[in-house]
């Protein structure tokens, strides 16, 4: 029993509900989508990545697209804003609202960016409608 129990490997994507708590993340960045709560709910997706021994590098991965491309859109997008409004970049309250839309779009572009990660490493959430009846547990 000892020797089967040490070579048995539990598969990376079944480790510790992840596939559950990341499910639950989910769902609350769609339930706050378009609310004051949403970029928080992201970053908490995002809190809650780890990266998987033996397997695939989230944390890793979401920290290039975050401190890459990420950072680099939300720079220029405040750049672009400054450069086709002149006029209005001196005005404090409307850069800031400004801000917050980029920073609102840079969490949905996160939020996707995740989403289709745990995707492309198997980590799927889906929901079977078949029942044990059908798939003969109940025999």
């Amino acid at each position: 029993m000892t020797e089967a129990k040490n070579s048995y490997k539990p598969a990376w994507k079944d480790r510790i509900g992840l596939n559950d708590r990341w499910r639950k993340d989910l769902d609350l960045c769609s339930e706050t989508y378009g609310t004051s709560e949403y970029i928080d709910r992201v970053e908490c997706l995002r809190n809650d990545l780890i990266n998987i021994k033996d397997g695939p590098q989230l944390v890793d991965t979401v920290n290039e697209f975050v401190d890459g491309k990420l950072t680099d859109w939300k720079a220029g997008g405040l750049t672009f804003w400054k450069s086709e409004s002149p006029e209005l970049a001196d005005d404090p309250d409307l850069v800031l609202k400004i801000k917050k839309e980029i920073n609102l779009e840079a969490s949905k572009r996160l939020h996707h960016f995740i989403l289709q990660l745990l995707e492309n490493e198997g980590f799927g959430m889906y929901k079977s409608d078949m029942k044990e009846d059908d798939i003969g547990l109940n025999d």
